[in-house]
């Protein structure tokens, strides 16, 4: 076939396609029962209705497919170009066997005839095997990568702080196909496909194990505390804090659970003089991070350092931080303890046990009891100053979409807490921050989940070949170990799951 290079053919031809563009199209439609654009469908819900097919000519067709389709899409910038990819995690389709009376036979639409069929998908639990089938790093980066992933950039008039660069989106698609007589190649004929919302059911995870090579997170500050720039040291604070239990988002996603950040406070004097500093403050701020690659993620990417993790041509990541609450802490709401430290306690023969009668308390201003005599061989004093706070964390789901915490093949969500203690000592103001991981879930009550957590037969067959169908478009050429005769699939471009 030859290639129209010249303006006129091309006009051409322009002209002919809209004459025969002008007759009527055959019409394809999904209607979701009591489905509305805001309803959220979670783990085992039901998602059913009908198709329907009206043309104003015979339509010849011989293949009627619906599917339950679930995609992740991701672009990630390189040093050549964009490069995109789909990831069809979800596929799950109606028997043939339930469609066919539903159409005439032989297949013909015939015009001005209304032709409908039912459809009935539901929700599944977790995703099969063959839904990730690239090279991981542990066993349990595989497990998160079996669950379902909620619906991401693509909630309607609510902001879920997902980039442009990476969404997940699940939609009922149906399609009618006609084989052609002589090649016998299938081409489409009708197409037509209903977004809908899911959030699956996210129960509360173990805390995660942080350590100093996790960049997003810092379960500890300390900081060296003077009068003033010139003058002798005061002490060294110390901030520390727990993960926190996670905030239980409602199925609906319009409200969540609150949460309590726990922070323990250590000052530990340079002299028997030094007293503890004032608390004037403390506010707290949550950045979402979502992680997005063009590739299958081997780890988990809030846990190391994602970044140096790949070349210039690897993934990315988009961060959003907002305050969330604030809260005046002051004299009469901190109350410091005084306590041996485990050097004087070794020496004095006493027990380790922090909770022995060596521990007294006393306010900011309070009691300066003077250490013993044996206390004058040591450069700071022997003991410590200790403390707890509790701030209670309540997300503002009203004014954002915050969706849990997951990770996928090539998509993730993860959200750090920052919370941030203001203090006065000696007339100089100073301030700790902590970041530790703040886990988002949905409530597994309201969902109907089978206690064994495992697909249905109808959804284990449906997700067997969930890659074939569906394989990434790419816009960047594959890398060398990819490359091959024929074009690369997704499954085929990840290696298989190493235990």
């Amino acid at each position: 076939m030859s290639v129209f290079t010249d303006g006129s053919n091309h006009s051409s031809l322009g002209g002919f396609n809209r004459r025969l563009s002008t007759g009527p199209k055959p019409s394809l439609s999904i209607h979701v029962d009591n489905h509305y654009q805001a309803k959220v469908y979670t783990t085992s819900s039901s998602v059913s209705g009908r198709i329907k097919i009206n043309t104003s000519r015979d339509v010849r067709f011989d293949h009627v497919e619906i599917l339950f389709l679930g995609v992740s899409k991701t672009v990630v910038e390189t040093s050549f170009s964009p490069h995109a990819i789909n990831h069809t995690f979800l596929r799950l389709s109606m028997p043939l066997s339930q469609l066919e009376d539903s159409f005439p036979v032989p297949r013909v639409f015939e015009a001005g005839r209304t032709y409908t069929a039912p459809f009935h998908f539901v929700v599944p639990q977790h995703l099969t095997m063959s839904a990730c089938r690239h090279g991981l790093e542990s066993g349990p980066v595989h497990q998160d990568h079996l669950c379902l992933p909620p619906t991401m950039g693509r909630w309607e008039g609510k902001d879920d702080l997902s980039p442009e660069m990476s969404h997940v989106e699940y939609n009922i698609k149906a399609r009618v196909y006609r084989d052609e007589e002589v090649s016998g190649k299938r081409i489409k004929v009708m197409e037509a496909a209903q977004e809908i919302n899911v959030l699956p059911a996210f129960s509360e995870r173990a805390p995660l194990n942080v350590t100093k090579n996790d960049k997003l997170y810092s379960m500890s500050k300390s900081k060296m505390l003077r009068k003033s720039l010139l003058t002798s040291k005061l002490g060294v604070m110390t901030l520390s804090a727990t993960q926190p239990r996670a905030v239980m988002m409602k199925t609906d996603g319009r409200s969540a659970s609150s949460t309590d950040a726990m922070l323990d406070l250590k000052f530990e004097p340079a002299s028997s003089n030094s007293v503890p500093p004032k608390v004037t403050g403390i506010s707290a701020k949550i950045t979402t991070v979502t992680y997005f690659s063009s590739a299958g993620i081997k780890v988990a990417p809030n846990l190391g350092d994602w970044n140096r993790s790949f070349d210039s041509n690897g993934p990315g990541s988009y961060s959003n931080t907002m305050s969330i609450s604030s809260a005046e802490a002051t004299n009469n709401k901190v109350t410091w303890q005084q306590k041996l430290s485990p050097q004087a306690r070794r020496d004095s023969g006493y027990a380790t046990d922090e909770n022995s009668d060596n521990s007294r308390s006393s306010s900011d201003g309070g009691d300066r009891r003077r250490g013993s005599k044996a206390s004058n061989k040591y450069k700071s004093a022997p003991f410590y100053y200790a403390a707890n706070l509790q701030v209670p964390i309540k997300l503002p789901t009203s004014k954002k979409m915050f969706i849990p915490s997951f990770h996928s093949c090539i998509t993730s969500r993860a959200y750090a807490l920052q919370v941030t203690v203001s203090l006065s000592a000696g007339g100089m103001s100073s301030s700790l921050s902590v970041s530790v991981p703040l886990q988002v879930g949905v409530d597994t009550t309201e969902a109907d989940v089978d206690s064994t957590g495992l697909p249905t037969f109808e959804a284990a067959v449906g997700l067997v070949d969930v890659d074939e169908p569906l394989g990434p478009r790419s816009m960047f050429p594959p890398r060398m170990e990819f490359e091959r005769h024929q074009l690369p699939g997704y499954s085929d471009g990840l290696v298989a799951v190493r235990s």
